[in-house]
């Protein structure tokens, strides 16, 4: 008897220990929910202090549209030359290969408000509709794109943009907070400008 009082008494305070464990827990949870993810379950800008610890941090956004005409005819344009004729403001300095080209391998940087950005391509088919580049800006952080283009119908061609961020943790916090904020917004003007340039190139005479 006096055994079996034993084991209840243990039992009893481990469900006790327990108990508490789970209320330190979620009074810290309760905690980070108000603080760093913010009421949305977004990294706020407002909401992080200076250095985060970001390497921890890391977000995906992604957005679709269409285009007229082929795999093969529009994938050049999402790679670092052709995107000229499309986005007049992107100026790629190109590091390998020399004067410029698209191919994997190809390495470039580009001027951003964090800093040199170094682009490396390292995926390029255009027959297959596939374009990729890792990015990489010191003491902010990693990006990744990958671009799939395929065959809606005979005339339309879907466009798929998926990026990844993934902040150092010496980064500015808004470096990932823009990035989920507004990556998104980019589609409809990627679609428009690319439809613009198309119609365009269509009147000129050949």
């Amino acid at each position: 008897m006096r055994t079996k009082m034993i084991l209840i008494g243990f039992i009893a305070a481990s469900l006790a220990i327990g108990a508490g464990i789970a209320m330190v827990h979620s009074q810290s949870d309760a905690k980070r929910g108000h603080g760093v993810l913010g009421a949305h379950g977004i990294h706020g800008a407002s909401n992080l202090p200076s250095h985060t610890g970001a390497a921890h941090m890391y977000a995906e956004r992604e957005f679709d549209f269409d285009l007229p005409g082929t795999v093969a005819a529009l994938t050049p344009y999402f790679g670092p030359v052709k995107e000229r004729e499309w986005a007049p403001e992107w100026s790629p300095d190109f590091v390998r290969p020399h004067g410029g080209g698209q191919e994997v391998g190809a390495v470039f940087q580009t001027k951003s408000e964090w800093g040199a950005a170094t682009w490396v391509m390292d995926r390029y088919a255009p027959e297959q509709g596939k374009v990729g580049y890792l990015i990489f800006i010191p003491d902010t952080g990693v990006s990744r794109y990958d671009i799939s283009l395929s065959q809606k119908d005979p005339a339309t061609v879907h466009v798929h943009v998926w990026c990844s961020r993934t902040p150092l943790s010496s980064a500015d916090p808004r470096y990932l907070a823009e990035f989920e904020q507004f990556f998104t917004t980019q589609g409809p003007e990627w679609r428009d400008a690319i439809t613009g340039m198309l119609a365009h190139a269509a009147v000129q005479p050949h």
